[in-house]
Parts: structure tokens; sequence; C-alpha cells
């Protein structure tokens, strides 16, 4: 159900202009007609648009053994973290794909995911044993340990000026730090079901989470409360959130994505046309917010319309599952990483 009750049935289309910027769409509802005509205005900027998708193989990168499950590109998209099943981490240079940095194993397990701080000083790496670990870049090593979690750890994401981290478990558990503090253990344990977490996100003062038990719960840490936006029984493997914060993307393990009001609840949109069913694979709004981003089982990453829900390009990353997409910060630019060890930057 919605978070809140509907005030009166609205198409997709038009709850969504109701719901966003009409200009960050690249739609104007209060442009001349001709600006809106074919060929002109809003057509012209989305053929331009189109044209500018990443659609090229600059390279490949021989990057891990076993599955790439996490990276992710710093802020001025010059470099590109990597980690995977073989308990690497790897720092790539986006421009040459040359391998600029390889990180000591400290985790005895996959790594699972990976977060870069705007300064690059500092990343955060979690593995399937529960272990969540702080480095510094420049020294190459891990320098604390973060503790709490008991089982394997699906997702992280920090706040705003990273200082506070949220972590997901499988146990079904969220787990929250202060980074800010010396203290290892966590300031606050949120036990809401026993499924596992699979997404998590920081909006402050708002933390939320995606769960396999279908349920997309957003905790209002400052007010105690919880809004709670069922799925049914389909399982959530990803959720985040737009640019201008107004829209969840939630992607479901029934081969489906879902464009939520962070407001209300309600459904916007709905995206089909790759595979996923198996795999906690993320999803999101690369750039402007005009795309939808995932990668897929069938060995692609696919691009969407975001108002038009079509899919804008598929990019063919091999015959294996893609497990994790990449959007450079700046340009239109893609990184695909998967269960044969590659990634491939697109452009």
């Amino acid at each position: 159900k919605p978070f809140s009750k509907k005030k009166r049935p609205l198409d997709p289309l038009e709850r969504l202009q109701h719901s966003t910027k009409y200009r960050g769409l690249g739609f104007d509802p209060n442009a001349p007609p001709d600006l809106r005509a074919p060929g002109g205005g809003v057509d012209a900027e989305r053929k331009f648009k189109r044209n500018k998708l990443p659609r090229q193989l600059k390279y490949t990168l021989r990057a891990h053994q076993g599955h790439v499950l996490a990276m992710v590109f710093d802020i001025s998209g010059e470099y590109l973290l990597s980690a995977g099943e073989d308990r690497m981490v790897r720092l790539w240079s986006v421009q040459d794909g040359t391998l600029v940095k390889k990180f000591p194993i400290v985790h005895n397990s996959a790594i699972t995911d990976i977060l870069l701080s705007r300064d690059r000083k500092t990343f955060i790496t979690s593995d399937r044993d529960g272990r969540v670990l702080m480095w510094k870049t420049l020294k190459g090593s891990s320098v604390r340990t973060l503790y709490g979690p008991n089982s394997q750890v699906t997702s992280l994401a920090w706040s705003e000026d990273e200082s506070i981290l949220v972590c997901g478990t499988v146990e079904g558990c969220t787990y929250i730090w202060d980074l800010s503090s010396k203290s290892h253990s966590p300031i606050q344990v949120l036990s809401h079901n026993s499924y596992a977490v699979s997404s998590v996100l920081v909006n402050e003062p708002f933390i939320g989470t995606a769960s396999a038990d279908g349920t997309l719960r957003i905790f209002d840490v400052q007010n105690a409360r919880v809004l709670e936006r069922s799925f049914g029984r389909t399982s959530i493997g990803s959720l985040s959130l737009s640019k201008d914060r107004r829209m969840f993307l939630v992607g479901c393990l029934d081969h489906t994505l879902r464009l939520i009001d962070r407001k209300t609840g309600e459904e916007l949109m709905c995206y089909r046309g790759h595979q996923n069913q198996g795999f906690y694979l993320k999803s999101h709004l690369p750039w402007d917010n005009s795309l939808v981003l995932s990668p897929s089982e069938d060995g692609r990453a696919y691009l969407w319309n975001l108002v038009e829900g079509t899919i804008a390009a598929s990019l063919k990353h091999g015959d294996k599952p893609v497990l994790c997409a990449a959007s450079h910060p700046k340009n239109r630019v893609l990184a695909t990483a998967g269960a044969d060890g590659t990634i491939k930057l697109w452009e």
C-alpha cells in the first residue's frame, strides 16, 4: 500500500509529472506549442540525449578472479575502485584502465560493497562474514574495524557529510555508526524483521531499507516513526534515491524496477526488459535524473527513459550476469562488471 491515501486516481505519466520538476525531466509544460512539436524543443533535446548515451566499448579490464561485486567512481571521475569475490580492492585509472593501486587482502571472504569518500582519502568495505573496515587510500591499509554485524553485509550507505554509516545484513538488522566518534560499536541497531535487508540509504533524518520480505521501510529517526510500503511477496534487491530526493527507485526480483513517490509511496512508473531474480542488483538514476540504469542477469546493462519507461540503450557486457553498473559523476560514461571478473568502460 502507498504511504498515504490517494487523493485521486492518476495515470503513471500524470503522477510522474505531478511529483517531479518538469524541467528536470526534459519537459516544460509552460513552453510554447512549437517547442513541444516533433523535431524541436523537447523532442530535439531527447534525441540529442539519446545520441549521447554511452554505447561504445572503450576497454575491458581483467579485474578480479570470480565475481566483481562492488564498484564506484571517485567524485572527479578520474578513478574507479572495485572489489569482489577474490577479497581484493583495486584502484583503476579511468582514462586508460591502468591499475593504480592494489590493496592488501584483509577480508577473509568476498567483499560485498564499497564506499569512497569525496576527498578520496578514505573508503569503506564490507564482506560476507559481517566485517566492515575503514581504509586510508594513501596508506593502502585498513585503519578501523566497525563491529556489530553477525552475518553477511549486503549494502553500505552513508550520510551526505559522511559522518553516519549504515549497513544492511542478511540477518535482517540495520546497523548505524557515528564515524565522527572513536567508537567501533554501532550507535543504533534497527531490528525490524527476520528477512535479509538487501539495500540501505541515508537521507537525514531518514534511513531507508529494502528487504527480502518485499517491504520498503523509511525510518524517521528524529520522530521515532516507521513508514512501510509493501510490494507483496516480491523480494526487493535494491533501493536508491533520485538526486532531487523526490523519488525512490526500487529494484524487485521479479524483473521489474519501480519508481516510487517518496512522500506518498505511489508507484509512478515501471521499467521492464532486464532480468533479475537471483541477485541483489543495484539500480540507480544516473546523471540528470532523466534515465534509469540497472545491471541485468542476461549479461547486459540497461538504460531506460525515465518518463516514457522505454529502453534507451542496452549494453552487452558478456554471457554471464552483470552484477554492478556505475555511472561517471560528470560525463555520460558507464562501467559495467559481472560474474566473469571483468570491468568494461563504455562511452
